[in-house]
């Protein structure tokens, strides 16, 4: 770490206002985020579950571009697992609702097709739109 605070290795950042009106840098739970051009917040989901991020990813392959914060513990969990694609660039991302609910929306380059990636996307949908 350099005497500014700048962690080497670090793709993402988050700092927080503080009643002092500063701002403090809090990025437990990021240390394998993927950094991308665009960044989609719902600080206030709709269902009243964890605020949670999207982000593009500039590396392809990357994974890790969607993440709640538990307010609680005060760091961030990735949630994308088997719900991100493995096998694509990562270019944009924006929040929504969707059947309802919260969600997220990314724009991907598929890099090659993976039958279990699309199948978990085929699941995901369909439960979506059963209501679970």
């Amino acid at each position: 770490m350099t005497d500014s605070g700048y962690a080497y290795g670090r793709d993402f950042r988050a700092f927080f206002a503080v009643p002092e009106k500063k701002f403090v840098e809090n990025s437990a739970g990021l240390e394998a985020a993927c950094f991308g051009y665009t960044l989609a917040l719902d600080a206030a989901p709709r269902d009243g579950g964890a605020p949670f991020f999207a982000s593009g990813c500039r590396f392809t392959g990357g994974t890790g571009l969607l993440y709640e914060f538990d307010r609680a513990g005060k760091t961030f969990r990735f949630a994308g697992r088997g719900v991100v694609e493995r096998a694509a660039y990562h270019g944009g991302a924006a929040t929504l609702t969707y059947a309802g609910r919260p969600a997220v929306f990314d724009t991907v380059a598929r890099v090659f097709y993976t039958c279990a990636t699309h199948t978990r996307a085929r699941e995901w949908a369909r439960e979506l739109n059963e209501g679970k």
